[in-house]
């Protein structure tokens, strides 16, 4: 059995990383307002219309920039890190989320 963080697992100064896995999100909010609806047509709306609304594109563009930030810190930190799952979430008011994966 290979043990975790042991000097030969990783390259001289670098630090090291137990052998599990990660995950890493970042979650931003779109005001209903801002969205340009009524929190109850948000409720009924489907997930596709809902990731189609103009603020939640922005703001998950602005989400996904915010991982790409991270995981390149982190990949400077600790190399590669092939367990790392990596997601954004855009909350829409309180009413509902738009959850999208990352690589």
């Amino acid at each position: 059995m290979r043990s975790c963080g042991s000097d030969h697992d990783r390259a001289p100064g670098q630090a090291s990383v137990p052998d599990i896995g990660y995950s890493h999100r970042v979650q931003i909010r779109v005001a209903v307002k801002e969205a340009g609806l009524d929190g109850k047509i948000l409720e009924i709306m489907d997930r596709e219309a809902l990731r189609a609304l103009p603020a939640v594109q922005s703001k998950q563009r602005e989400a996904e920039a915010g991982l790409a930030r991270h995981r390149a810190k982190l990949k400077a930190k600790f190399g590669d890190l092939p367990r790392l799952h990596s997601f954004s979430v855009v909350a829409v008011g309180f009413e509902r989320l738009v959850f999208s994966p990352s690589e």
